[in-house]
């Protein structure tokens, strides 16, 4: 998929979930990377579901988990994108 095919099925879904087409006060210097990282452009892709983020493991067994932790998907997803070289390869993931 191009980025505008991406971009255009991202706001097509979000706009069924109720996305209410706030543009980013940035939009035209940001563009489509602007639009992805707003929250509730977020929100209305990933949900606010909580999911799993970190899952810390054992010093000594790295077999074991001691613990996990969790955040709305919606952010968790942000934050996935931000580390990547193209986010919306990322968000593409998820139309």
């Amino acid at each position: 998929m191009t980025d505008e095919e991406i971009i255009n099925k991202a706001i097509a879904k979000a706009k069924l979930n109720g996305w209410d087409e706030t543009m980013p006060k940035d939009f035209f210097t940001l563009g489509a990377v602007g639009l992805i990282f707003q929250h509730s452009f977020a929100k209305a892709i990933f949900g606010d579901s909580i999911v799993p983020f970190v899952e810390c493991k054992d010093l000594f067994d790295h077999n074991r988990i001691i613990a996990v932790i969790t955040m709305p998907a919606w952010q968790a997803e942000i934050q996935r994108m931000a580390l990547e070289e193209k986010p919306l390869q990322h968000l593409a993931k998820f139309l």
